[in-house]
């Protein structure tokens, strides 16, 4: 990843934010952020856990101080924030512990992802088996889309101590702390005066991923656009967002509405499919066509937080009720009300 790409952006207020891209798995790009005034050196995201990212990071943070000249490194840290629960952004911690002297801090909702995180990869691996069994994927491609789940995790070691974030934290005083739920149950968007860092929350071409609450709760489709509605009430105070991928975000406004328009045209899809009984992998397969490799589980892990919406919400009735009452993991099938 060329250190050239690393960008400075000044607030109102004048804390320096700088973007460090880091190459967070094999030719995909994340972006860390290092929050600097004369208060506090604060970095944002590690990125993952592969040696690549690390280096990237680190090789980021020197062109920090050649080329910008800020004094800063990760043992004169005051702090790091995790946005959220997601290896991409919080695995470099692995490889980077022992070099960050500042505390760690994420919201208490992926507190234990960080410090226990065996307990969370099982859990919710066995969660997903269920999931995956129930939306009608077949055994053998069930397998291999836990064992892509599972890839790398066994890289990660825990955190010992995490201070834990709260909504509406105001964290040293000058970066403010607003729980996003939806992507994953702990992330967060930190504003810093007239930017936002939006994390994983608002991307400006992606619609971030969802999954069922049935696998983990706070991840479901209602929560995200809940959080969406939430972002909106500060789009009048904010000149631009910076997201965990992709480029700055200029109307802010604009791109949650593009969002939620995205979702609608989702929902209204899988209610037109499902006039006659559908799977979630039937539903999947209908909506997003054929994918390939890890795009198999994000589509119908995407596909399962939609239908999990239309179903709490009365659209949707199951259409085997007879075989549901006497299997003990019964594949679903839905159907239009």
């Amino acid at each position: 990843m060329s250190t050239s790409q690393v960008e400075r952006f000044v607030t109102t207020n004048g804390t320096h934010i700088y973007r460090l891209p880091v190459e967070v798995f094999p030719n995909f790009v994340g972006y860390a952020y290092l929050l600097v005034n004369d208060a506090c050196r604060l970095l944002v995201d590690t990125g993952s856990v592969f040696p690549q990212s690390a280096e990237d990071l680190l090789a980021a943070l020197d062109t920090v101080r050649e080329r910008f000249g800020e004094p800063v490194s990760l043992d004169t840290l005051d702090g790091v924030v995790i946005s959220h629960g997601h290896i991409d952004h919080f695995g470099g911690l692995t490889p980077l512990r022992e070099r960050i002297r500042g505390p760690i801090f994420v919201h208490e909702l992926d507190r234990r992802v960080l410090t226990n995180f065996k307990e969370r990869v099982v859990v919710v691996s066995k969660a997903l088996e269920r999931f995956l069994e129930q939306a009608g994927v077949k055994p053998a491609l069930r397998a291999k889309l836990r064992d892509m789940y599972l890839f790398a995790k066994t890289l990660v070691t825990p955190v010992e101590h995490v201070d834990v974030l709260q909504d509406g934290q105001r964290l040293f005083g000058f970066v403010e702390v607003i729980h996003t739920p939806g992507h994953c149950p702990g992330q967060v968007c930190l504003k810093v005066d007239d930017i936002l860092l939006s994390s994983d929350h608002v991307l400006p071409r992606t619609t971030p991923h969802l999954a069922p609450e049935r696998i983990t709760a706070y991840t479901g489709l209602g929560h995200y656009l809940e959080s969406l509605d939430k972002i909106v009430t500060l789009a009048g105070d904010v000149r631009l967002t910076l997201g965990g991928h992709e480029e700055p975000i200029e109307d802010l406004e604009a791109r949650v509405r593009a969002i939620r328009r995205s979702h609608e045209r989702k929902l209204e899809r899988f209610l037109e499919l499902c006039r006659e009984p559908r799977t979630v992998a039937e539903l999947s397969m209908d909506h997003y066509g054929r994918r390939e490799g890890y795009d198999i589980l994000l589509a119908i892990e995407e596909a399962g937080a939609h239908v999990e919406y239309l179903y709490e919400r009365g659209y949707l009735a199951i259409a085997n009720l007879d075989e549901v009452e006497h299997a003990s993991n019964p594949v679903l099938r839905y159907r239009r009300l």
